[in-house]
């Protein structure tokens, strides 16, 4: 908000509209099932926290972006035999979509990806930054091979003058429940920093959930990746 309309209630009012639609298109859904309202603020925002809280929402949880300088090239991670780092294509998105259902079934707030759902908001997705790690000793499903981890990316270059760097942001990474453990994920990260930086681009970035039963946090720092800011996730349980 502009700083001369502060302190006049605009803020206040524009909430109020928020959460009243929110309600209103949850209603419309028809679906009998619980809900929230959710809106962010960044963590040292002081002033847009204590106006979500005097609406009545509550801090739920707590996020990282972290990013890490693609000076220094990534390591080189060896998988298993029979596991290989493979491009995206749109022949895998599939088989990438079921693999994301089962690696996220565990994940807080997170809903099994429909055909339709699964391809939708797609707008800033980077193909040639995204990979998929592909099981050739498993028996393919209905002809599409089996996926056990995957990364997609995305290009914002709308950011870079604003930030002052390029950057690539990995959007999804997930690891089906079956395969953790066998160093997928730093095999993805790695071949996704190695393409961002191929592309001449300078840093690496990610948001990942300070309560992510998957370990992530510690992941992404071992790979390099620093904490540059954090945010909150404050919600009206319905």
């Amino acid at each position: 908000m502009h700083p001369g309309w502060r302190g006049r209630g605009v803020g206040r009012a524009l909430l109020a509209w928020q959460l009243g639609r929110g309600r209103q298109k949850l209603a419309e859904s028809g679906k009998d099932l619980p809900a929230r309202l959710a809106a962010y603020a960044d963590e040292d925002a002081d002033a847009h926290r204590r106006l979500l809280a005097a609406a009545g929402l509550e801090p739920r949880r707590w996020y990282r972006t972290m990013r890490r300088d693609l000076s220094t090239p990534p390591p080189v991670v060896e998988l298993d035999a029979g596991l290989r780092v493979a491009p995206w294509s749109p022949e895998l998105d599939d088989a990438v979509r079921v693999a994301h259902n089962d690696a996220f079934r565990d994940h807080w707030g997170s809903e099994p990806a429909t055909p339709e759902s699964w391809t939708t908001g797609r707008a800033k997705f980077a193909p040639a930054w995204s990979f998929a790690v592909v099981d050739d000793t498993a028996e393919p499903v209905d002809g599409a091979p089996v996926v056990a981890a995957y990364a997609m990316s995305g290009r914002y270059e709308q950011d870079w003058s604003v930030v002052g760097y390029t950057s690539g942001y990995t959007e999804i990474l997930g690891v089906r429940r079956a395969y953790r453990g066998r160093r997928l994920a730093p095999a993805l990260l790695a071949a996704s920093m190695a393409a961002f930086r191929a592309d001449g681009i300078e840093y690496a970035e990610l948001d990942v959930d300070t309560e992510n039963p998957s370990g992530a946090h510690g992941l992404y720092e071992r790979l390099g990746y620093e904490v540059r800011h954090g945010s909150v996730m404050y919600t009206v349980e319905l």
